[in-house]
């Protein structure tokens, strides 16, 4: 596995997020090249996902001295003290096209 640090969505507004693909593939004892069982993996994202988040969550705590919560609707955390105008301003997640 290996980390992509992504700095915007798709939509390109600011979206500070981690993608972490795993090769699926692993080269067993015999010498042989076999595909990992996906399934594992599969069975476990929602896991590995909130636990790269809580990592990332904390090493933003203690390099930029700034404070997570859960937002109001439960979804998602986000950092104490942006000014909903600010979010806003700067998301398309919430406009209706």
């Amino acid at each position: 596995m290996t980390s992509f640090f992504q700095h915007d969505s798709r939509d390109g507004d600011p979206q500070l997020h981690i993608h972490n693909p795993v090769l699926n593939l692993a080269q067993s004892s015999d010498g042989q090249w076999r595909t990992l069982d996906s399934r594992g993996i599969t069975r476990h994202r929602g896991a590995a996902g909130a636990l790269a988040e809580r990592v990332t969550e904390e090493y933003l705590s203690r390099v930029l001295r700034v404070r997570f919560a859960s937002r109001p609707d439960g979804k998602a955390r986000e950092i104490v003290g942006i000014p909903a105008k600010l979010i806003e301003a700067l998301s398309t997640r919430s406009l209706t096209l």
